[in-house]
C-alpha cells in the first residue's frame, strides 16, 4: 500500500514537472511571438511612413508644377498686353 501512494506521488511529481516544463516552453514561445510582432511592426510602421512621404513629395511636387503652370501663363498673358 505505501509503494503505491509513493509510486502515485512520484507519477504526480513526474507530470506536474512536465506541466511546468510545457508552461514554460509555452512562455517563451509567447515571449518569442511578442519580440517578433514588434519587429513586424516597426517595418510595416516604417513601411506607411515612407508610403506617406512620397504621396506628400508627389503632392507638394503636383502643387508646384500646377503653380509654375499658372504663373507661366500669366506671364505670357501680361507680355501679350504689352
Amino acid at each position: 500500500m505505501q509503494k503505491k501512494l509513493e509510486e502515485l506521488q512520484s507519477n504526480k511529481r513526474a507530470i506536474q514537472a512536465q506541466i511546468d516544463d510545457a508552461n514554460k516552453l509555452r512562455e517563451e514561445a509567447y515571449q518569442e511571438y511578442i519580440r517578433e510582432k514588434e519587429q513586424v511592426d516597426a517595418v510595416v510602421q516604417r513601411m506607411i511612413e515612407e508610403d506617406n512621404e512620397v504621396s506628400r513629395i508627389t503632392k507638394q511636387k503636383k502643387e508646384q508644377a500646377q503653380a509654375d503652370m499658372i504663373l507661366s501663363h500669366n506671364e505670357k498673358r501680361a507680355l501679350l498686353k504689352r
